[in-house]
């Protein structure tokens, strides 16, 4: 991890990465018995693993009362479970950009918007014919207004978008 804030700029900078490994995590077993009832248990597994970062970069435009940030972050995720007795592998991969502006009057409002889109693939062993990659976009914004005796007034909204894919 590393972090650098210069407030009197009010530039600053965020990074960070990650890893973990799972022993004898939990994983779903699952199997259909002769009376066609599907059996779920719970089972040890190892190699549940993730790796990601994430960057962030915010800067201020003082004579606009502006302020932009970027930020990217993504993430590789393995992870195992059994469908019908038969040992699955899962692979997915994310990764998202976004950038939001702010613009603001101190003691007056508060306004952002902010884009994003993001990238998602996913691939199993038991099904290595079907990879599924879509992307999402989303884009949020929000207002809020000082008032007079000390109230405010606050809306957001998130409108969302999803790829059409053959799988949903």
């Amino acid at each position: 991890t590393y972090n650098s804030y210069k407030p009197i700029s009010g530039r600053s900078i965020y990074l960070n990465t990650y890893y973990s490994y799972t022993f004898n995590d939990f994983a779903n077993y699952d199997e259909v018995d002769n009376l066609g009832r599907k059996v779920y248990k719970t089972v040890n597994v190892d190699g549940n693993q993730n790796i990601g970062g994430y960057v962030h970069y915010y800067f201020k435009i003082p004579k606009l009362n502006l302020g932009i940030s970027q930020s990217l972050n993504g993430g590789l995720y393995k992870s195992s479970n059994f469908i019908n007795s038969l040992s699955n592998t899962n692979k997915n991969l994310n990764t998202t950009y976004d950038i939001s502006i702010y613009f603001e009057k101190e003691d007056k409002y508060e306004l952002s918007f902010s884009p994003s889109i993001s990238y998602n693939r996913s691939e199993t062993s038991l099904r290595p014919d079907v990879v599924t990659e879509y992307f999402t976009y989303a884009l949020y914004g929000s207002v809020n207004l000082q008032l007079p005796k000390k109230f405010e007034w606050y809306a957001d909204a998130q409108w969302n978008i999803r790829q059409q894919t053959e799988v949903f």
